[in-house]
């Protein structure tokens, strides 16, 4: 739902598409849970489109799988440049694979386990200034590296090196874009933007049922694959990396994909746009949403938000805003830093967000079974809840989340969703 400039529950991913499989009485005809991207929004690339843009795409895109929501259908042939191209990498969740010459190069690295390389991680952050030195990150809350055998931790440690390969990987190729653009003179007239989707794949897949199978996770693998650690990462291996490597890689935030918690939802974002006011290498925590890459970059381009209708059907408004101003330094942040207010539901774990005050609701074993309230301008680990001390502000938030629920069409069905303890 990167493009459509609107919440997920409105765009037609209001849950996983693998997961409503499993589910169909519940979701079934439900709008804004389609498990693909609906026609109630008008999509990026659509309104490029009709603005004289060629448009290109490779990789994952949520469209769906018959022919009238194939992207042949969405097509249209006759438009000229300029450009928007889409290039979303899959890589590097699971399973972890890369060409051997590539693991190699980080072999070795990531022998002394998972702690180390988060304190590793935490001192460059504060280094290069993205974090204060008296930030209280979240801690290591799965430490399964102590307990290992030699074995053992040799095939963690492999398991972070194919991982380390498959992201040298995306910089290479996101190189060969960027190269190319510089080599016909379109770079510095390009707007490039590169950004994670979520938080890091920290799921034990060994705990989750098999996709579309009857079978668990070890059993499959056991019959198909070979992951001995000489093998691991070769095209016939599947393995992934667990929770405590993702706690590494996402501190100082707490948990990671599938989350509410800042560890789930909150991703770098790099941009490059050299007519922008602010310098290159320059930084801003400044709050944003995926909402916001659609009227940002239509605003670069000069074409207008769609209106109630487009292309002869009803759409939802945009809920995003522009960066623009921003990054041009006409204005202090991208939202209202006070007053801004974003809410976020998957698996029926619940967020909103007003200001520097967040609420979040998650069922144990992540949470507390009940509202947790943090300040992360003060606390951007999650780890002091200041619910029981601000009761009118926990009252607020709550008041809003249900009113981004009733505005986003969402429902509860009323089930579980097994989670990973963290």
């Amino acid at each position: 739902m990167l493009f459509s400039g609107t919440d997920n529950h409105i765009a037609g991913l209001g849950q996983m598409t693998e997961h409503m499989a499993r589910f169909m009485d519940k979701y079934k005809n439900r709008p804004g849970y389609e498990g693909y991207l609906n026609f109630r929004v008008a999509a990026l690339s659509e309104i490029l489109q009709d603005a004289g843009y060629h448009t290109i795409m490779s990789g994952k895109w949520h469209l769906g799988t018959t022919n009238e929501t194939s992207p042949h259908a969405r097509d249209r042939k006759d438009t000229e440049q300029p450009f928007f191209a889409y290039l979303p990498f899959t890589a590097p969740p699971w399973p972890l694979q890369a060409p051997r010459e590539t693991i190699e190069k980080y072999k070795g690295i990531y022998d002394d386990g998972p702690e180390a390389l988060r304190k590793r991680r935490l001192a460059n952050l504060v280094e290069l200034g993205l974090i204060s030195e008296d930030s209280e990150p979240a801690p290591m809350t799965v430490e399964l590296w102590d307990k290992m055998s030699p074995t053992e931790k040799a095939e963690s440690a492999r398991k972070m090196e194919v991982y380390a390969a498959m992201v040298d990987l995306i910089d290479v190729n996101i190189g060969r874009v960027v190269d190319y653009l510089d080599s016909v003179d379109e770079l510095d007239n390009t707007f490039v933007l590169f950004m994670s989707d979520n938080g890091v794949e920290g799921t034990m897949l060994e705990a989750v049922p098999m996709m579309g199978s009857v079978g668990s996770v070890p059993r499959i693998i056991s019959k198909y694959y070979n992951n001995l650690i000489d093998n691991m990462g070769m095209a016939d291996s599947y393995t992934w990396y667990g929770p405590e490597w993702a706690c590494a890689s996402m501190a100082p935030s707490r948990g990671f994909k599938t989350w509410i918690t800042e560890g789930g939802i909150r991703c770098p974002c790099l941009v490059r746009y050299p007519p922008f006011s602010k310098a290159g290498g320059s930084h801003t925590d400044s709050f944003c949403t995926v909402m916001d890459i659609l009227p940002t970059v239509l605003d670069l381009a000069g074409v207008p938000l769609p209106g109630s209708r487009f292309r002869g059907r009803e759409v939802f408004p945009v809920r995003g805003s522009s960066w623009v101003s921003h990054l041009e330094d006409q204005s202090p942040a991208f939202h209202d830093e006070e007053k801004e207010i974003t809410g976020w539901e998957l698996f029926g774990l619940r967020a909103i967000r007003e200001g520097h005050w967040k609420a979040l609701y998650m069922t144990a074993p992540r949470g507390k079974d009940k509202w947790e309230l943090y300040n992360l301008k003060n606390d951007p680990g999650e780890l002091h809840d200041l619910a029981d001390n601000n009761p009118d502000i926990m009252d607020r938030l709550i008041n809003l989340w249900e009113i981004y629920y009733s505005e986003t069409g969402m429902f509860d069905p009323g089930h579980e969703f097994g989670v990973t303890k963290i």
